[in-house]
């Protein structure tokens, strides 16, 4: 048996082929891998390309049928412990694929994910700060999942399917679902990692690796600005679908009530995308969707993120309520740090100070601001980490300020 089964799906895609498949041929572990192409009628040379290299196995779709049924079908046919999605456009490095098994292994992991680096056809390569993965061991399902919806699938970075190595028997787990699938033009990815993170909700059998592993290439051509009229109306039909099967998905696993209000924000930001430049003339041009118009139009946005921020400064107190912590600095100066201050004065739990990277004032709602090399050096210990999107950022922070290795707490929604 071999360790890893890597899945690359092509459809029209040739020209970036040899450079996917020659970049898992340098991992170390390649006699333990491997490789299978899906060619998903394609109408390019892939099968020659394939014949190139000898262990490199070749799958033909005599029809297209979109991203989930290649991957179903490679899921099926795949031998090893775990399996990987890899685009044809993209490309490993760091010798990712033995890093990740060993995690697997180490930690027993069910899924290992990895982090990723953007590029594009220039050669340049570029981060999203919100969208790096820290690194850890044993988080749950539903631990993911709040990770994707909290912020409405802005941070793509957990939900995409090729930053994933995922044992077979779980991926083989997903197969009920996926196999009837229509062909999907958006948001499949989003799909299947919901899929995948509701299978293992209450498994604290996922792990993160925080090195790079993938070069994800970013094309020219954006998603939501395509001419072709029919296909941006699949595009908007396949995100209905997709949104629609996910709460159908949510009620069945009675996550509905919890996950309303990440819904919400997730459908607003993702309809967002297509018509917030358009927004005027979208009834008229698009009229089958006018509930989408309508929801767009209605949806407050500010109420909903205030009812968010409540959510989670709420979160936050059980947890220093839980291990007794009565002294914190709150790190940040946003509305998240006022409602998080109001909340810990009610609960009478003493703020000593706000905390920044870089302060530009001396004092916050009457009490002072310091650095984080400020706040440890006068003894502060205790952080509550006013912030949702640059969580993992200001922990590590926190974490690399502290050079006398202090006993630290660190408090935020995500820890």
């Amino acid at each position: 048996m071999k360790k890893i089964s890597v899945i690359i799906p092509v459809y029209n895609t040739e020209k970036y082929l040899p450079r996917a498949i020659n970049s898992i041929m340098e991992s170390s572990i390649i006699n333990s891998i491997e490789i299978i192409v899906v060619d998903d009628a394609s109408s390019g040379n892939c099968k020659e390309i394939v014949e190139q290299y000898s262990t490199v196995r070749y799958i033909k779709h005599e029809t297209n049928q979109g991203l989930f049924q290649a991957r179903y079908t490679g899921i099926i046919h795949a031998s090893g412990e775990f399996i990987v999605h890899l685009d044809p456009d993209d490309w490993v490095v760091n010798d990712i694929y033995k890093k990740a098994y060993e995690t697997a292994l180490l930690n027993s992991s069910d899924v290992v994910l990895f982090n990723v680096v953007q590029c594009d056809e220039s050669g340049k390569e570029w981060f999203e700060n919100y969208n790096m993965l820290p690194e850890f061991q044993n988080k749950s399902g539903k631990d993911i999942l709040e990770q994707i919806y909290f912020f409405g699938s802005r941070h793509w970075i957990w939900h995409v399917c090729w930053n994933k190595l995922i044992k077979k028997e779980v991926a083989q787990d997903l197969i009920g679902n996926i196999q009837n699938y229509k062909h999907l033009l958006m948001y499949e990815d989003l799909l299947w990692s919901t899929l995948l993170f509701v299978n293992v909700k209450d498994r604290n059998s996922i792990s993160s690796l925080k090195i790079i592993g993938l070069k994800y290439f970013r094309h020219k051509e954006s998603i939501t600005h395509v001419k072709d009229s029919k296909v941006f109306i699949k595009k908007i039909e396949d995100t209905l679908f997709v949104l629609d099967t996910i709460e159908n998905l949510f009620i069945r696993v009675k996550l509905k009530e919890e996950y309303s209000m990440f819904l919400l924000e997730t459908k607003y930001y993702i309809f967002s995308l297509y018509f917030q430049k358009n927004l005027k003339n979208f009834k008229s041009i698009y009229p089958q969707f006018k509930s989408i118009y309508t929801f767009l139009t209605t949806y407050d946005k500010q109420s909903m993120e205030n009812l968010l921020l409540e959510k989670s400064a709420d979160e936050i107190i059980q947890k220093l309520l839980k291990i007794g912590l009565k002294k914190v600095t709150i790190f940040g100066l946003g509305d998240f740090s006022r409602v998080l201050l109001c909340k810990l004065r009610h609960f009478n739990i003493d703020i000593t100070s706000f905390t920044v990277s870089n302060p530009t004032n001396g004092y916050f709602e009457s009490l002072p601001i310091y650095t984080i090399e400020e706040a440890l050096d006068k003894g502060n210990t205790n952080f509550v980490i006013a912030s949702l999107g640059s969580f993992y950022l200001i922990k590590e922070s926190i974490l690399n300020a502290n050079k006398e290795s202090k006993c630290l707490n660190i408090i935020g929604k995500f820890d």
